[in-house]
Order: C-alpha cells, then sequence, then structure tokens
C-alpha cells in the first residue's frame, strides 16, 4: 500500500462511528463477529 491510498484510508476512519466500528473489528480478530 503506498502512502497516500494509506494516507486517505486513515483519513476515512477519523469519523466516529467508522472508527468504533474498525475497533469492534480488530477486536474481534479472525474469529470475526457474531
Amino acid at each position: 500500500m503506498d502512502l497516500n491510498t494509506a494516507a486517505n484510508a486513515l483519513r476515512e476512519l477519523g469519523h466516529p462511528t467508522r472508527l468504533s466500528i474498525y475497533r469492534e473489528l480488530v477486536r474481534a480478530g479472525h474469529e470475526g463477529l457474531p
């Protein structure tokens, strides 16, 4: 992933709702959410 693509992805996560969803997915790990 190039620097511009990574920066754009992180900018989109700046929205509080998106960030909270992302955090839940990271916590769930490979097993996923129920």
